[in-house]
Parts: structure tokens; sequence; C-alpha cells
């Protein structure tokens, strides 16, 4: 058995992680936002039209709402394998083919929407009967999209693929993403104790003439606000679990960044032909 060389050490996941965030900021960044428009537009529109038929008593928007949560569960998935696959992109310093992109995250659409159903499935009933099992499965699968995105697996495939990658690490990914969360909830803290007066005043007076509360006002803040955190937080995650995916490769495979980009050129070249 080859000795693990332990890539994959806590700071330089985070420095990794950073530096490729920041030094491709744009390529990412314009995807994610393109897409975090659609998300806030629906979002808007679903929950515009479920609040306003909660004040009046109808279940149109409630139906309306759930029609936009549909769709949102549809697009995100093909969303996260084009967004992964950007990110790799970056990792091995390859240029971005947007067209080929789209199609790939496109043609793996019923995988992506099968992968999510039973992640969500199985971590929630994990969840459900008692914590630790539940964190366990989200640790043991964190790399599930990153699988089916950069080794095109299928959706069971892919669970299995980042179960084997991560044993051995999960105690050491638990402390990763739990950095992760704490320094997330710290960043929107700090913006809510910076910014508390501002966004209270801004709720506080999203009332009309009569005094009733405007919700549909609500909704274009609340999904203009969402919209804003999933352009700048969602690539920088996806950075994170890449990065993460690649240095456990590089322990357990023993593959160079070089070797690596090789290889999926080759690939590339072959699928292409």
């Amino acid at each position: 058995m080859n000795e693990i060389k332990k890539n994959l050490t806590i700071g330089s996941v985070f420095g990794e992680t950073f530096n490729l965030y920041f030094q491709n900021f744009v390529r990412l960044i314009i995807p994610s936002a393109i897409f975090s428009v659609i998300l806030g537009i629906l979002m808007h529109w679903g929950y515009s039209r479920m609040l306003n038929s909660v004040s009046v008593y109808n279940t149109t928007g409630s139906v309306e709402f759930l029609i936009a949560m549909i769709i949102l569960l549809l697009l995100f998935p093909m969303f996260n394998c084009y967004i992964i696959k950007v990110v790799s992109n970056c990792y091995l310093k390859k240029n971005d083919d947007s067209s080929e992109l789209i199609q790939y995250s496109l043609k793996k659409f019923f995988p992506l929407l099968g992968l999510t159903l039973l992640f969500s499935l199985f971590t929630s009933i994990g969840c459900i009967l008692l914590v630790v099992p539940g964190l366990i499965l989200m640790i043991g699968w964190s790399l599930n999209y990153v699988a089916i995105a950069i080794e095109e697996t299928g959706p069971m495939a892919s669970l299995k693929r980042s179960w084997q990658l991560t044993k051995g690490y999960k105690g050491k990914l638990f402390l990763i993403y739990l950095i992760w969360a704490i320094v997330i909830y710290a960043i929107f803290a700090v913006v809510l104790i910076l910014g508390g007066n501002n966004i209270g005043s801004l709720f506080t007076g999203l009332t009309d003439v009569t005094g009733s509360y405007d919700y549909t006002r609500f909704s274009l803040w609340f999904s203009i606000i969402y919209a804003i955190t999933c352009t700048l937080l969602y690539p920088l995650y996806s950075a994170l679990i890449t990065v993460i995916y690649y240095k456990i490769l590089k322990d357990k495979e023993g593959f160079a960044t070089e070797q690596l980009a090789d290889d999926f050129m080759s690939e590339e070249k072959n699928i292409n032909e």
C-alpha cells in the first residue's frame, strides 16, 4: 500500500481555495451571477405570490411558489455541475468552452437530478434517525457532485466514489466544513451587526400607504440579497470542495496536477473525436 502523502491539510486547503477563488474571480463570478439572477427572479416570483396569497387566504400563490421551487430544484444540479467544471478548469489551468460545459451539464440532467434526490433522501433519513449518521453521510458524500462533474460517473457511482475518496479523511473534513460554516456565519453576523439599523429600517419601511405590509417589495429585497450572496459564496464553496477532491486524489492515487491536466485533456480530446 502506497504511503499517503498528506496533501490534505486544513491550512493548505483554505489557502489554495481562496487563491483559486480570487485569482479567477471574474471567470467564476460571471456564470455564478447569471445563474443567481435567474434564481433571484424565480424566488421573487414564487415568494411574492405565496406571501400575498397567505395574506388574503388564497391558495393560488402557494401553488405558484411550489412551481418556482421545483424549477429551482431542476436548475440547481446543472448549475452545480457547470460551476464545478469551471473551477476544475481553473485549478488545472485549462480554458473553458462554455458551450461544451453547458452541453455536458444538460446531458447530465437526469443523473444530476437523481444524485440530488438520493443525497437529500439518505442524508435526511440519517439526520432524522440520529444526527451523527447524517453528518457522516454528508461528509462521506460531500464530493459526489465533483465526481459526477469531473469523472463523469452516474448517481450511485458518484456517491460510492465520494465515499471511497473521503475514507480516512472524515475527521479532517469535518473540521474543514465546520471552519467553513463558522466563517460564513461570522460574515453574516458582522454584516447584520454593522448594518443592523439600515436593514431594520429597510424592512420596517416596506409598508404601503395604508400601513399594510408590502410583501412584493419584501420578496424583491430578499431575492436581491439572496442572489448577491449566492453570486459571491457559491463559487467559493465549489472551489473548496474541488480543492479537497484534487488534494485527496493526489494523496490516494499519487497524481500530480500536471499529470491530471494531461489526463483530462486527453480524455476530452478522445471524446470530441
